[in-house]
C-alpha cells in the first residue's frame, strides 16, 4: 500500500462512569475544538493522537471492547466486545493530501488496541472512508431507507 508509518499516542484515558473526563490535546486549529471537548463516558475510552514522527496528524476516541451494535441485526457482538473507533479526524490541512492519513491512522489504532473494530459511519462520506479500507457495512434496523441512521462499519 505504500503510506506512512505512524505511531498512537494515547494522551488521555478514563474508567469511570458518570464521571466528566477530558482529553488532554493542545490546541491546534487543524481539529475541530467540539470534537475534542470532553464527555461523560460509558466505559473505558482513550483519546490519542496519531503522529508522524512528532507531527500530530490525526486524533481518535477509542473504546475498547465495546458492546456497540445491538441494533444491527447482521452484526453479532464479539463476547469480549470490539474496539470501537468513536471519532476520528485527520488534521484539516492533511486531508485528500494523497499520504492516507486517514487509512493509515485506523490501521495504526487496530494494530495498537486491536480487532475486531468498528465504527459509526456519520454521513455519506463517512460511509465511503469505511467502505473504502474493505469493513462489512451494517444498516441499523431502524433504518427504512427514507431516513438516514448510522451504518455501522466493522473491519475485515
Amino acid at each position: 500500500m505504500g503510506f506512512v508509518s505512524l505511531v498512537v499516542v494515547v494522551v488521555s484515558s478514563a474508567d469511570a462512569r458518570g464521571s466528566f473526563a477530558s482529553p488532554d490535546f493542545s490546541d491546534h486549529p487543524g481539529f475541530r475544538s467540539v470534537w475534542w471537548a470532553g464527555s461523560m463516558p460509558e466505559g473505558p475510552v482513550s483519546w490519542c493522537s496519531v503522529r508522524d514522527d512528532d507531527i500530530e496528524v490525526a486524533r481518535a476516541k477509542v473504546k475498547p471492547q465495546s458492546g456497540v451494535g445491538v441494533a444491527y441485526p447482521t452484526y453479532s457482538i464479539p463476547p469480549d466486545g470490539a474496539t470501537e473507533l468513536d471519532l476520528i479526524e485527520v488534521r484539516k490541512d492533511l486531508q485528500g493530501t494523497g499520504q492516507h492519513y486517514g487509512r493509515a491512522a485506523v490501521s495504526c489504532l487496530v494494530e495498537s488496541f486491536g480487532a475486531p473494530a468498528v465504527a459509526m459511519s456519520l454521513d455519506e462520506d463517512s460511509d465511503g472512508f469505511w467502505r473504502a479500507l474493505g469493513w462489512q457495512e451494517h444498516v441499523h434496523e431502524e433504518d427504512d431507507g427514507h431516513r438516514r441512521l448510522f451504518s455501522l462499519g466493522v473491519s475485515p
